[in-house]
C-alpha cells in the first residue's frame, strides 16, 4: 500500500469541534496540515476543495468529507 504523503485538512467553519479536532491531528501528525478560509467561513465545499487544492504539494489528490470513510487499499 502506497505511503500517504500529506494529509489537508480544510476546517470550513463547522459549529461543532471540528477545530478542536483538526487542530489536534496536525500537532500529533507531522504530515497533517490543516488550513482554514479566511475569518473562519463557512464557504461550502467547493471553496474547500479548491483551497485543498491550491494548498497540495504532490499532483494526486483525494477527497474526504466528515461524513465519509476512507476504505483500505482503495
Amino acid at each position: 500500500q502506497p505511503e500517504t504523503s500529506e494529509v489537508i485538512l480544510i476546517e470550513d467553519g463547522s459549529p461543532d469541534n471540528g477545530l478542536d479536532v483538526c487542530t489536534s491531528l496536525a500537532k500529533k501528525y507531522s504530515k497533517v496540515r490543516l488550513y482554514r478560509h479566511e475569518n473562519g467561513e463557512n464557504k461550502g465545499a467547493s471553496a474547500s476543495r479548491n483551497l485543498g487544492i491550491r494548498k497540495a504539494n504532490y499532483p494526486y489528490v483525494a477527497f474526504l468529507d466528515a461524513d465519509d470513510f476512507y476504505l483500505p487499499n482503495r
